[in-house]
């Protein structure tokens, strides 16, 4: 049977948008912290000798140095660019939720279709199971007919190629049904 609710964190064109909305987000959020200032610590570590000889590399003494030291850096004003790339990123998250919301309904359309396809096409199985069972019928109706000797052999021989027909269109109408069927499941997401 079919589950009336849509998987959408099952649709692979749905999650790229979801990541794509937090990459938006991300953006904003690194475009807002460039306004804070900035506190980098540094330091270096070293030794030297101050031989003018290779020979005497080992024979002097080495001096050795450090230094460490913090640098502060105080954005004031660089334009309107940043405010400009705040606005760009902030609409572009709302054009990523706009997809989102546009591609829910795409994919709502989407199941619903499949759901009327599906419940169409095991209707009309349901039709041909009951022609099958009529074509049959009517063929053993015939066969006792002709084997009664008030029937004609034409009779049976038409009787036949209907049922073999209403069994030929109910085995097409059964593969409809299971290709509806997937198609409803991936509609909804319950196939990836």
């Amino acid at each position: 049977e079919i589950s009336g609710e849509v998987n959408y964190d099952n649709k692979p064109e749905f999650a790229l948008l979801k990541v794509q909305k937090k990459a938006n987000e991300l953006e904003l959020k690194n475009h807002k912290f460039k306004k804070l200032p900035s506190l980098v610590a540094f330091g270096n570590l070293g030794a030297n000798n101050g031989a003018v000889n290779f020979g005497d590399l080992y024979s002097t003494s080495w001096y050795n140095f450090s230094n460490v030291g913090l640098n502060l850096s105080m954005p004031i004003f660089n334009g309107t660019q940043r405010q400009y790339q705040i606005s760009s990123a902030k609409l572009n998250i709302k054009k990523t939720e706009n997809n989102l919301r546009n591609l829910q309904n795409a994919i709502d359309f989407q199941a619903a279709n499949a759901k009327v396809n599906f419940q169409n096409n095991k209707q009309t199985l349901y039709i041909q199971e009951k022609n099958m069972a009529l074509a049959k019928s009517v063929l053993e109706v015939a066969q006792k007919k002709y084997q009664a000797g008030v029937g004609s052999n034409l009779e049976v021989i038409n009787a036949e190629a209907e049922y073999k027909t209403a069994v030929v269109n109910y085995y097409g109408t059964l593969y409809d049904v299971l290709v509806a069927k997937v198609d409803y499941d991936y509609a909804v997401g319950n196939l990836k």
